[in-house]
């Protein structure tokens, strides 16, 4: 049997450094990454149980929530799909505040599809980092499931959100997403979310659209940044049907 003892010490280390030197705790976290990553590819089920551990004793010891990050980080870094289910309960448990960003971005990072529940649940997350994370990760990760719960924070009520929401689908191809950036376009509120939209009708090439756009390109009250947007659409859209 493997004597993981510096491993287990390694880790408890870099638990008794959180809150503390700051600079000390990121050079451990670095080289506690660097050692876990070759644990890895040769003991992948003792690093499951060791991330398991550390979320239990997060219950009751919360310095084991960046403890259970940086494994996370292990798992990203090497694409590992065996933790996705496990990463995927820590996103959506209320008690992992602080890290459930990171665990979002760390799911796409995997790449796997046992992750796509717990994203789809964590998409109501109140914090807006969180959510906008969500919705770049099951972008990457592709699976249709998400659309329609993608669809529905077109509305959100954070236009950062809203932004990311919109990129997501355009990475999905989700079906009808034209009529959706149409509509965004005309009354989102926001003006870089609405200039996305305009970047999405350009992408694809929506020939609908053209109205819109030349009307945004020629009302002299629009904010630049979204006349450049629409102009560049425009040129997409246009030179695709000549």
């Amino acid at each position: 049997m493997a004597d993981h003892s510096d491993t287990i010490h390694m880790l408890d280390e870099l638990r008794n450094a959180v809150g503390k030197d700051q600079e000390r705790f990121g050079r451990l976290r670095s080289q506690t990454i660097e050692a876990l990553s070759g644990l890895a590819k040769r003991d992948v089920d003792f690093l499951m149980r060791l991330l398991q551990q550390e979320y239990d004793r997060a219950r009751t010891d919360k310095r084991s929530l960046l403890v259970c990050e940086a494994i996370g980080e292990v798992f990203a870094k090497c694409g590992e799909p065996k933790a996705a289910p496990l990463l995927g309960a820590m996103l959506v448990d209320p008690t992992t505040e602080g890290i459930r960003e990171d665990l979002a971005e760390l799911l796409g990072e995997i790449d796997d599809a046992a992750a796509v529940p717990f994203l789809i649940q964590a998409l109501s997350d109140k914090e807006e980092w969180v959510r906008a994370k969500v919705a770049t990760s099951l972008g990457v990760i592709g699976d249709s499931r998400a659309v329609a719960p993608l669809k529905a924070l077109l509305k959100d009520e954070s236009p950062l959100v809203r932004e990311y929401v919109i990129e997501a689908l355009m990475q999905l191809k989700a079906m009808d997403l034209a009529d959706d950036l149409i509509d965004i376009l005309e009354h989102d509120p926001d003006v870089y979310v609405r200039s996305v939209a305009a970047y999405g009708l350009g992408e694809l090439r929506v020939k609908k659209a053209e109205e819109i756009l030349e009307k945004i390109i020629n009302d002299d009250s629009m904010e630049d940044d979204l006349v450049s947007e629409a102009r560049r659409a425009l040129n997409k859209i246009q030179l695709s049907t000549e």
